[in-house]
């Protein structure tokens, strides 16, 4: 309902023509609730295959790998609060139901709790 309540959008395609999901933390004030970005992301990667399925019928996206995405996870004004166990256990469970479309995950201004992974 809030355009800026959440921030997770589709900003563009890469060069093999795979489209480019984009999330920041600091531009989402009401990220906190799990259940409300759990609807947002399954909303967001519905419209994305939607729109996979768009492409593939006009003949686009002609290799297995242009029909997966790129997800690009920016943690500026990641803190304490978003450190929800919940939020990551959906976050997992959703992405279960699209492991063919995982192409790559790229992770800016991660927190050093990342360094050792």
């Amino acid at each position: 309902q809030d355009p800026y309540a959440l921030c997770m959008r589709l900003v563009g395609w890469d060069a093999t023509g795979r489209p480019v999901l984009y999330t920041n933390f600091a531009q989402a004030y009401d990220r906190f609730d799990a259940n409300n970005n759990a609807r947002h992301m399954m909303a967001l990667f519905d419209a994305t295959v939607w729109w996979l399925a768009q492409q593939r019928k006009n003949q686009g996206n002609a290799t297995a790998a242009s029909r997966q995405w790129c997800i690009v996870v920016d943690f500026d004004g990641f803190g304490l609060y978003d450190q929800n166990p919940k939020s990551g256990m959906l976050v997992a469970q959703l992405l279960q139901h699209y492991p063919e479309l995982m192409g790559t995950t790229i992770l800016i201004n991660a927190p050093t709790i990342f360094y050792g992974m």
